[in-house]
């Protein structure tokens, strides 16, 4: 039982972070400057070199997550003025 709860306690303060991270990430412009970045790219430069491809992947990869289910309300919040 207290090996249970400890990995309860982990998995919550591991999301915890989580969502203070994605949170600092979003309030300090980090994804608008990814989205940004993503949709004023040439497009002829996107399928140019290996490197591109990459860091298209990673852009979209973190697009894609703060999109999903679990974060779309979070990262509405968030952006939204209080």
């Amino acid at each position: 039982m207290k090996a249970n709860h400890a990995n309860e306690d982990q998995i919550r303060i591991e999301r915890e972070e989580k969502l203070s991270w994605c949170q600092k990430f979003i309030e300090k412009g980090g994804y608008n400057f990814i989205h940004k970045i993503f949709v004023e790219m040439p497009k002829q430069e996107m399928c140019s070199d290996l490197l591109k491809h990459k860091a298209i992947y990673l852009q979209i990869k973190l697009i894609r997550y703060f999109l999903s289910k679990n974060m779309f309300k979070f990262v509405k919040e968030t952006l939204e003025p209080s």
